[in-house]
């Protein structure tokens, strides 16, 4: 099931609940997806997302920001993602900061915290 897909069936439950703030704002979630593209995929929905997760930190606004980032992928941070790099590096010591973040980005996606990666390939590489 595409991530568009379960947010509209989120959005028929919450309708059928009675659960207008999460009806409401799935439906802008739903309306963002439409107006960029009828056949966005799960990467660009995730987009939208992030955008208006942000819009809502920003607004103060906790009850959506929970609501719309139980729909984000989990982000690989911290430990995890340097465990990576570094096996990255050590298997293709060639390879220079934008062949790491290429491979992170085409493997991992939107689940992957570039600026971590950025800034932990620059302390990595530069010494």
């Amino acid at each position: 099931m595409s991530l568009y897909s379960k947010i509209k069936s989120d959005m028929v439950i919450a309708f059928k609940n009675g659960d207008i703030t999460r009806k409401d704002l799935l439906r802008s979630v739903l309306g963002e997806c439409d107006r960029v593209g009828r056949d966005l995929d799960d990467t660009g929905c995730i987009r939208i997302i992030r955008g208006m997760v942000k819009n809502a930190r920003q607004m103060h606004n906790k009850d959506e920001e929970l609501i719309l980032s139980s729909y984000l992928p989990v982000m690989i941070t911290g430990e995890k993602l340097s465990e990576i790099i570094d096996v990255l590096l050590l298997n293709s010591p060639t390879f220079g900061i934008g062949d790491v973040m290429r491979h992170l980005k085409d493997v991992y996606g939107e689940s992957v915290d570039l600026g971590y990666a950025s800034r932990h390939l620059k302390n990595v590489l530069n010494g």
